[in-house]
Parts: C-alpha cells; structure tokens; sequence
C-alpha cells in the first residue's frame, strides 16, 4: 500500500494531466456555453457554487464541471478587465455575423426550402448533414445547440461532488 504522500503526488500527476488535456481540447473549440448551479449536501450545511462548460468536440456534445467553490468561500472579484475582454470578443463575433449576413440570407431561404426534420432527430445530426450546403447556418446551429436546454447536465456534474464532499470524509480541506 502506498504510503500518504504517495496517493497525493498521483493524485496531483492525474489532476495536471487532466488539466493539460482539457486545456488542449477547449482551444480546439469554437465556442462555449456557461452555466452554474448552487448545490447543497444533504444532511449537510456545506453549500456549493458550481460552473459548467458546454462544448462540441468532434461533432458531440460535452460537458465539464471547470469550478466548484464552497459558498462560504467565494470572495468579490474586480472583473472589469475581463467584462472588456468579453465584450470586445462579443462585439467582434457580431461584426464577423453581420459581414456574412448576406451569405446567410441565401442560406435561409434554402433552409426554408428543405421539408422540417422530424421531432425525434438530433438537431446536431440534422445540421452535420446541411454543413456543405449552409455553412453559415451550420456554424450559427452549432453556436446556439451548446446552450443546454435545461440545467439537466449542470445538475448531473454537480451531484457528483456529494460523492466527494459527504461527511464520511476525514480530510476536505481547501
């Protein structure tokens, strides 16, 4: 059996390759969608604040738990550089759409042409399937089918932690 500080050099070794490969992913990625939950252990007083990332990579939906912090350990935060930041990207990706909007409109009334897809398929499919044929369309879909429809897949990543975060813990120290 290894000794302690062993299982916490592994621990820390599959935390920075998890890390580097996350990494690694998300710059390959277009675009992402937040959200965040607030978690409460049952039996508990510990709160949590969660943030979730929603992706696609390689033509599937992903979704990753970047940040849990306790409630009571979140502390005010000066982000008007990053708000600049986010604004100025935001503001350049309208531009980039409103340059394409004339492609678009050819796109839209093809689409508009094409009979609708049935209530059962995946949306992901459908449009993987105009991808030659709207371009524009397929990258503005692909924009918007991040988002998630319900907090479902947040709720899920986040009921992970009262599997790590329950009272029969000896040691869960920041």
């Amino acid at each position: 059996m290894p000794c302690r500080s062993k299982i916490t050099t592994m621990i820390e070794d599959k935390y920075t390759g998890c890390v580097g490969t996350l990494t690694e992913i998300l710059s390959s990625v277009e675009d992402v969608a937040f959200t965040c939950d607030a978690v409460t252990i049952p039996n508990s007083t510990r709160s949590f604040f969660t943030i979730t990332a929603h992706f696609l990579h390689e033509e599937s939906l992903n979704s990753i738990c970047l940040k849990v912090s306790r409630m009571d350990q979140i502390s005010e935060v000066d982000s008007s550089k990053d708000l600049g930041d986010f604004m100025s990207c935001h503001n350049s990706s309208i531009a980039k759409e409103l340059d394409d909007q004339n492609m678009e409109s050819k796109e839209l009334k093809l689409y508009f042409s094409f009979p609708q897809a049935a209530w059962e398929s995946n949306p992901i499919e459908v449009w993987k399937g105009h991808k030659a044929t709207m371009p524009g369309l397929y990258r503005l879909a692909m924009r918007y089918l991040i988002t998630p429809g319900s907090s479902v897949p947040s709720e899920r990543l986040a009921s992970a932690i009262k599997w790590v975060v329950c009272d029969s813990r000896s040691r869960m120290t920041a």
